[in-house]
């Protein structure tokens, strides 16, 4: 019997390293928000951290940051903890990867302690900014925990187009389109976009003679299956 898919699957679907976990479709910032909802609660959060820092070390040009903190807006209306995300977005912003700042805006509102995170323990500045107490060291990040571009690229159409076109909607419409969605209704509800932009880059899609598959893929975002080792 298949079992039911966890969080774990879902982020090793967009090249995070996780052992024994099944790829299934999956959009890149559902996963990454769905991903910050289970931390406040998770018994793995310092394992989970580690590979999501990880993975924005060498991803986090391939994600829609407006199309992330709208989810994250979203889910927060509907109940959901969504604290996480400032953590991750200084995280990043520390590393480089300004537009992450856009999540800062999550943070909680008190003081959240991650690991040691003692007075006499060295505590991370960026971390603090957001209200949440990290000794340093705490979230040590490795390439091991995450595939390579070219290696995610094999496995995820949504983030091959991000490769080639930026992380931009236009790559999600080129890769609904690749899927065998072709009207800005669907676009619309597929992506999250608004009316205007979906009607225009579809047609710029056309106008540039771009192939539109006529049967949707089994597959979806995710191009392949297998396992991730």
């Amino acid at each position: 019997m298949t079992r039911s898919i966890n969080i774990f699957d879902k982020l090793a679907s967009i090249g995070c390293q996780f052992a024994d976990v099944q790829l299934v479709s999956v959009d890149i910032e559902e996963t990454l928000a769905e991903a910050v909802e289970t931390l406040p609660f998770s018994r793995d959060r310092g394992r989970t951290l580690k590979v999501l820092c990880s993975w924005i070390i060498e991803n986090g040009n391939q994600v829609i940051l407006e199309k992330l903190a709208k989810v994250l807006s979203k889910n927060a209306a509907n109940g959901s903890d969504v604290s996480y995300a400032a953590l991750l977005g200084a995280f990043a912003v520390n590393q480089k990867f300004h537009k992450w700042g856009i999540l800062k805006k999550f943070k909680p509102e008190h003081m959240v302690a991650i690991g040691d995170s003692r007075e006499s323990v060295s505590l991370e500045e960026w971390a603090g900014a957001v209200n949440f107490s990290v000794g340093k060291g705490t979230i040590q990040t490795a390439a091991k925990y995450t595939l390579s571009r070219a290696q995610i690229a094999k496995l995820h159409k949504q983030y091959r187009n991000r490769l080639i076109y930026g992380a931009q909607y236009r790559a999600d419409i080129v890769t609904a389109t690749q899927l065998g969605i072709t009207t800005v209704k669907e676009v619309v509800k597929l992506i999250g976009v608004s009316r205007e932009p979906a009607s225009r880059i579809l047609a710029e899609l056309r106008d540039a003679g771009v192939v539109i598959v006529s049967q949707p893929s089994h597959s979806g975002y995710l191009e392949a299956e297998g396992h991730l080792r």
